[in-house]
């Protein structure tokens, strides 16, 4: 094949890779490699971290100034773990330590999805039940319930879930709460 010919070919190539829409997953990679955490380390103290018997709104034994002391051998809960921010949810100034709020999209959670009536879970966690953060978590709840998410609200010692069957939320003891998001 001729020089010109290739070149053609190859601009065709890269063309078509061009006009071929990304899906959501490699959006979220793409997204996820263009924002870091930087200073933000609110998810080491909202989320658990079964491997290292961290309870969930308590401080990481390994959590310092310069983030994670273990960062090379970090648990597997941790590595894995992106928050929605980080897949391309929201603005810069909707970074978790900006707002004190993790929000994260909980997969296989077919039991929330099905109390609360929706097809997809969102959890919303913040360290506290603050309530100058009210107004924040209220849009944040409203955003996804317009998509017919289920929503979590875990605000200690408020657990609420919001969803099409209780669009005003519907409170849970933090028993009730773990119960139902611990069954698979």
């Amino acid at each position: 094949m001729n020089p010109a010919k290739r070149q053609a070919r190859a601009r065709e190539k890269r063309k078509a890779a061009r006009a071929q829409p990304e899906s959501p997953g490699q959006r979220a990679r793409r997204l996820a490699s263009e924002r870091v955490c930087g200073d933000c380390q609110l998810c080491c103290e909202v989320m658990a971290i079964p491997e290292l018997h961290k309870a969930p709104r308590a401080r990481c034994q390994y959590q310092c100034s310069t983030g994670c002391a273990i960062y090379g051998t970090r648990p597997t809960s941790c590595a894995g773990f992106l928050c929605l921010w980080r897949q391309g949810w929201g603005t810069s100034a909707d970074r978790p330590d900006r707002t004190g709020i993790v929000v994260e999209m909980k997969d296989g959670y077919a039991t929330l999805a099905e109390f609360g009536g929706g097809a997809r879970v969102f959890a919303v966690r913040t360290m506290s039940d603050d309530r100058a953060r009210d107004h924040q978590v209220r849009a944040i709840v409203q955003e996804f319930l317009g998509q017919g998410a289920v929503v979590t609200v875990v605000s200690p010692p408020r657990f609420v879930i919001y969803g099409p069957r209780f669009p005003e939320g519907h409170p849970l003891s933090s028993e009730e709460f773990r119960a139902i998001e611990q069954t698979p």
